[in-house]
């Protein structure tokens, strides 16, 4: 003997599920697997055996369905590039959902209609499941579909996270067969409303663990970056130290010699003098310009730098040089993809009034920049500019000094305004 229910159950987990997973990656021949996929996944769902003696035992009940679930999980399996543990998350989700709207409609027909009504709606409630169950797929999509799209979940994933899910699922249906095994095969409207309680806490919750394995997988690419710029600005500081001193006794040997004309003795002078150029009042900022300016001579970059950096000694040596090393990285990315050699122009302005200190970053780009929060991403069309994790790099470095940042993107010039609060009690900072 087959029922329908198997059916309408397995479209409405079918549903929630594909809300949840469209996000992800498809596999090559989304569409042939899918509708493959569908056809076998509904067909078995409906000839599941569903023995007469069985047909109203709770358990055999919550076997069936469990199973036709597991046949759903496989059926996204064959669909989306996605590994298992998060593929079970996303599964049991949409499991909860479509419990969750079982239970919503259970609520629904309590409530005292006229008779006729009623007994419309009970002929019906399976269709009235079924549209209720879509259209809360469809706001899905456009919510924390969405939400999971923009932060890329289906990537971040854990055991407890897994374990979690799969466990809520046991209960919250194994609670369903229980009561209604009680209550002679009816749910009491208390038992829906705890149900819907339930499922909405449980949805919140993941998503609260997801956003912080997404916090925690962004720390630590974080602190990853702060280690690279403490390895690269010391590498770039004993480099350009060993270069002063090896150009300043060039400079006193060329001044002293007889042997070299002139007009070559010019020349190499003018190319030591190199190391000279951008001198800011901070060694930091220095040895970061410098570097920057040997790294992208070749490309035609030029950097620019007003005012004066002493009053920047209060800020720890490699939090300044993590600062000034992401903002010119990543306007130095956004000025090499310029055709016009003329527009290769960073300039940094530094302006100190009151207790305010501002720095400002100015450099031309190409393309479309749109905006994800408060920090930019670029368009796919454009080549990649991490304006990413660089800028949260800085942001975070910032705020330890009670400090923000401001992005303007007007006229294809991107701004970028860092500013400080200046300490009550001045002090350089010499330890990194």
């Amino acid at each position: 003997m087959f029922q329908l229910s198997s059916l309408y159950f397995c479209l409405e987990v079918l549903a929630a599920e594909n809300a949840l997973l469209y996000a992800c990656e498809k596999r090559k021949y989304f569409w042939i697997r899918e509708v493959i996929s569908l056809a076998i996944c509904l067909t078995a769902s409906y000839f599941f055996p569903v023995p007469s003696n069985l047909r109203f035992n709770q358990w055999y009940v919550w076997f069936r369905y469990l199973t036709i679930f597991a046949l759903t999980c496989v059926q996204a399996f064959s669909c989306y590039k996605i590994k298992i543990l998060p593929l079970l998350t996303f599964c049991t989700s949409g499991y909860l959902i479509q419990h969750g709207c079982f239970h919503l409609l259970n609520m629904f027909t309590k409530i005292p209609f006229e008779k006729e009504f009623s007994n419309f709606l009970s002929k019906n409630s399976a269709y009235f499941e079924l549209g209720i169950c879509a259209l809360i797929s469809i706001v899905l999509i456009f919510t924390i579909g969405r939400l999971f799209k923009k932060r890329q979940y289906y990537k971040n994933y854990n055991v407890l996270l897994s374990v979690l899910s799969i466990v809520t699922i046991l209960v919250v249906t194994g609670i369903t067969r229980v009561v209604r095994n009680e209550g002679r095969g009816g749910v009491s409207l208390s038992s829906s409303l705890y149900v819907i309680c339930f499922v909405i806490l449980i949805l919140f919750l993941q998503i609260a663990i997801y956003r912080y394995i997404d916090l925690s997988n962004e720390n630590k690419v974080l602190r990853r970056m702060r280690e690279n710029d403490r390895t690269h600005y010391e590498i770039a500081k004993s480099t350009i130290e060993n270069i002063n001193i090896k150009a300043h006794d060039l400079k006193h040997m060329l001044n002293n010699s007889k042997i070299v004309d002139e007009a070559e003795k010019e020349n190499i002078l003018k190319s030591i003098d190199f190391f000279d150029e951008l001198e800011t009042g901070n060694h930091t900022i220095d040895v970061i310009l410098i570097d920057h300016k040997l790294r992208y001579s070749q490309e035609g970059v030029s950097f620019t730098f007003n005012g004066n950096a002493q009053s920047l000694n209060f800020i720890r040596e490699i939090d300044l040089a993590s600062i000034f090393g992401n903002a010119l990285a990543n306007a130095a990315e956004a000025v090499v993809q310029l055709d016009n050699k003329e527009m290769r122009v960073i300039s940094i302005t530094l302006e100190d009034k009151g207790d305010l200190i501002s720095l400002t970053f100015r450099n031309y780009y190409k393309g479309k920049i749109t905006f994800n929060g408060k920090f930019p991403e670029t368009s796919k069309k454009m080549h990649k500019i991490d304006h990413g994790f660089g800028l949260k790099s800085i942001l975070r470095n910032v705020q330890k000094y009670n400090g923000n940042i401001s992005i303007n993107t007007d006229n294809n010039v991107f701004t970028l305004v860092v500013y400080f609060c200046k300490p009550e009690v001045e002090e350089v900072h010499t330890n990194k």
